[in-house]
């Protein structure tokens, strides 16, 4: 019966998420006003001129803004594919989809119409540009090839204080008619830039429906800050319908040459690169210990793409941009099919070494990133069908300003960052399971952006390109500190509180402890048992609405909505919420594999792909809403929207999730949607009686949600739940669950028997595995980043170490009353490796290691 009531909670949850988006679509047809007031006023003065009665030739029939990918609904899950680089934001202009629905960058221009952004220069930063693409063609398909040279900030026309236009469009006379009217509304003519979208019959642009896009790129904000106003600012960009019969051409002109007298020469370079490669290659050996003879490096060659070549040929170009100068492994010239590589597993790694393009002058900066394929074999002409793009890369800014020639490796074992930046390797990046899993094919890009003589992609004929080193190394074991059952000192036994079998449990999920798993667990056994009722009726309470809101109503109706519909699908609830009967439980968890889960959760609600929303759509729809609530309540996890994980949760880290204010009163009514501070100990502190909107948020209000919850309200609070486990002990948590709930221990918890199954292993009680998103570990983590979560989860350790020392009394005490041997089977080498951070834990007085 409780699984039938999720599922109808589940339902009602897509439906609500369905009608929310629908609602969007339908009725919010006017986009937002630009943040700009000045590209605001002469938008509108555009737009009220164009559809002016006066002006009979053109109308705005359509109207968008220039929009960030990772900020649009729906499309935000495409900002990832294909070959886009990882180190670069991506913007967008946006109109809506068939004229009414969600925005979307892509558009279909006829041959006499034209669209029109009217912007403003970003704040100063290394490099932005615009490109103009055909996406998708009827006959080819999705060439995603550029229309001619990128407007970029070497080429850009603009007004001194950075206002300037950009139209895109075919017909002569349609751009002669928008030109006088933008200098009507205050753009002047020498601040307008065109973008003629070829008409040549051999393009075949205008044959069917084909689809446009422009794409800014933008690189390295001077001011983040700034910056980040300018993502978010909302440039108005209009689709003007010609009412016209002109047919003139406005002349297209293509790529300019590469070439330039005075350009940087890299090839002069190359006997030093040699150099530097075999002395490398050398350390990096000596470094491992290991010895390899004739290590020959692969070569990047030259991958030359021009979109209106692929357009013509009816090939891909994966969104070329004219800007750069591509090199990649395997390509010969002859040859359209392009071999990929294995990395296996973790005793092997790539060393790629390369000229540091930003230093030589030859171009603004240079990158190297990782895609990854579902084939051993990619081609060079239609790679959308193979080639996905990752997370994974590095530019010319990640290294050392003065060197010249620069050394990185990339490998899926922390061991060899660690060792090998210490014997001077420039960099070292880690390649996570669900960036491209072990048996994923990869392949690197070598991109060079802009040559600062010609404003345009260097010459690949001049410039010296990466090498790449595939190195194996002798397997290894990776293995916990071996610690016997003799060394451990087990706290004092404590007492049991047992039922005989028909007193259900009224759990307390706190989010990513294990709650989910163990829900499943308990759905297929006849007792333990959950109660769920208690999970509703908190759901249905409405006591924190009676609060007066500080914040926007906006940010509280979907908090409410958002929490009420976790407390009562899945008990995410608070502990006070839930209290009365006389069966209460919930589990508990290492504080830094908590603040990884519980972040890595969050992420990977903004980094979506299809798969994983089609895998468990349910799961979508309430990550929709949780982006939704974070949008409203000025809380979110990942605000840059980098796909790195690891430097998104850094950066969520030395963020202020409550900036400093100097007054109690200024702080009220500031909400926090998943805060990585302390959140178990404010789940089990939190209170909807009081205000609380429930454990996914916090209101900082003293008398509401305390930004630091007590410990000693929280070890209370612990006290009052007569069972609960520890998720690093799952399975020995189960063997107490049982015992509690009905005087049994099933066979697999007994030490001494031969049906005993380890924790982790299947066949343990409990045993699930995550399929849905690769876990990540707390291993992966720089041990500076483990120091700012464990400043972040100070009450949290205090709680954990409290209740794993009472864990283990009760454990203590089963054994007692059952005759059976519970502890001295726990693997208590891996506790210790996943537990030894906490202060006085193992150690000291009350440690749990003998002296």
């Amino acid at each position: 019966m409780a699984r039938k009531t999720q599922i109808s909670y589940v339902r009602s949850i897509v439906v609500v998420f369905v009608g929310v988006v629908l609602w969007h679509a339908i009725t919010i047809r006017s986009p937002p006003k630009s943040s700009d007031t000045d590209v605001a006023n002469i938008g509108d003065k555009f737009k009220n001129h164009i559809n002016s009665n006066s002006f009979q030739e053109a109308k705005i029939t359509r109207q968008g803004v220039l929009k960030r990918d990772r900020d649009t609904f729906f499309w935000s899950l495409f900002s990832d594919a294909f070959g886009s680089n990882p180190n670069t934001p991506y913007m967008y202009v946006t109109l809506p989809l068939f004229g009414f629905l969600l925005p979307s960058p892509m558009w279909n221009l006829k041959q006499n119409d034209a669209v029109v952004l009217i912007s403003r220069l970003p704040p100063e930063l290394d490099y932005f540009s615009f490109t103009t693409f055909a996406l998708w063609i009827p006959k080819t398909r999705f060439p995603f090839g550029s229309l001619g040279d990128s407007l970029n900030n070497f080429n850009i026309k603009h007004t001194d204080d950075g206002l300037f236009a950009l139209v895109v469009t075919a017909n002569r006379h349609t751009y002669g008619l928008i030109e006088k009217s933008l200098v009507d509304s205050g753009i002047p003519s020498n601040a307008i830039n065109a973008m003629a979208v070829p008409s040549s019959e051999k393009y075949g642009l205008f044959e069917g429906s084909t689809h446009f896009e422009i794409v800014m790129r933008l690189l390295r904000f001077k001011n983040q800050n700034e910056g980040d106003l300018f993502l978010k600012s909302n440039h108005p960009f209009y689709y003007i319908t010609a009412k016209h019969k002109h047919d003139s051409a406005l002349e297209s002109t293509g790529y300019k040459s590469r070439v330039h007298p005075e350009e940087i020469n890299e090839k002069l370079f190359e006997d030093q690169f040699a150099k530097h490669n075999e002395e490398t290659l050398a350390k990096v050996l000596k470094a491992l210990d290991n010895e390899h003879n004739n290590l020959n490096p692969m070569h990047f060659a030259p991958l030359h793409i021009k979109g209106l070549d692929c357009i013509q040929e009816n090939t891909e170009c994966l969104g070329d941009c004219p800007d750069a100068a591509y090199f990649g492994l395997n390509i010969q010239e002859a040859s359209d099919s392009i071999k990929t590589l294995l990395l296996p597993t973790k005793n092997e790694f790539h060393l790629v070494t390369m000229v540091n393009h930003r230093q030589s002058n030859a171009a603004i900066y240079g990158s190297i990133a990782i895609l990854k394929s579902s084939s051993e074999f990619i081609s060079k002409t239609h790679m959308s069908k193979h080639i996905r793009a990752t997370s994974i890369g590095i530019t010319s800014f990640d290294f050392p300003e003065k060197e010249r020639f620069v050394s990185w490796v990339f490998t899926r074992n922390p061991d060899h960052c660690k060792t090998l930046k210490e014997r001077g390797i420039h960099g070292c990046s880690i390649i996570t399971e669900r960036q491209a899993s072990l048996k994923s094919y990869i392949t690197y890009c070598e991109r060079i952006y802009l040559n600062p003589l010609t404003g345009t992609g260097p010459d690949h004929s001049t410039i010296l390109s990466a090498k790449l080193f595939h190195i194996k190394l002798d397997s290894k074991q990776e293995s916990f500190p071996n610690i016997s059952f003799s060394q451990i000192r087990l706290p004092p036994s404590q007492d049991v509180v047992t039922f005989d079998g028909n007193e259900r449990i009224r759990l307390l999920h706190i989010i990513k402890t294990g709650g989910e798993s163990l829900q499943n667990y308990v759905d297929n056994e006849k007792s333990p048992r959950l109660d769920f009722s208690a999970c509703r009726s908190a759901a249905m309470s409405s006591n924190n609405l009676k609060v007066e809101p500080a914040t926007s109503k906006v940010c509280n109706a979907l908090a409410t909505f958002t929490s009420s519909a976790l407390c009562g699908l899945n008990c995410e609830c608070c502990a006070d919420d839930i209290m009365g009967g006389s069966f209460h439980g919930t589990l508990l968890r290492s504080p830094r594999a908590h603040v990884v889960s519980l972040f890595s959760h969050c992420h990977s609600a903004h980094h979506g792909s299809w798969s994983r929303a089609l895998g468990d759509v349910s799961l979508y729809a309430a990550e929709g809403i949780l982006r939704m609530t974070e949008q409203a309540c000025g809380s979110c996890c990942d605000e840059e929207g980098d796909p790195d994980w690891q430097s998104a949760l850094e950066r969520r880290l030395v963020t202020p999730e409550v900036p400093p204010l100097d007054s109690e009163e200024e702080n009220k009514g500031q909400v926090t949607v998943i805060s990585l501070h302390n959140t178990q100990s404010h789940a089990l502190t939190c209170s909807k009686s009081r205000g609380s909107f429930g454990q996914h948020f916090k209101r900082i209000d003293g008398s509401i949600d305390e930004y630091t919850p007590s410990i000693d309200e929280a070890l209370n609070s612990l006290n009052n739940f007569e069972w609960f486990g520890i998720t690093d002990l799952f399975m020995p948590s189960l063997c107490l669950l049982h015992y509690q709930t009905n005087k049994t221990i099933p066979r697999q918890c007994d030490c001494n028997s031969p049906f005993r199954v380890e924790h982790d292993k299947p066949g343990a009680l409990g045993y699930w595995k995550e399929n849905r998103y690769k876990r990540k570990q707390v291993s992966e983590l720089d041990p500076r980043v483990l120091a700012l979560i464990d400043q972040r989860t100070t009450v949290d350790s205090i709680l954990y170490s409290s209740a794993l020392r009472l864990f283990l009394g009760r454990l203590r005490r089963v054994e007692e009353m059952a005759g059976v041997s519970l502890l001295k089977c726990v693997n208590w080498g891996k506790l210790y490796y996943v537990t030894e951070y906490i202060p006085n834990l193992w150690t000291g007085p009350d440690g749990l290691l003998k002296p």
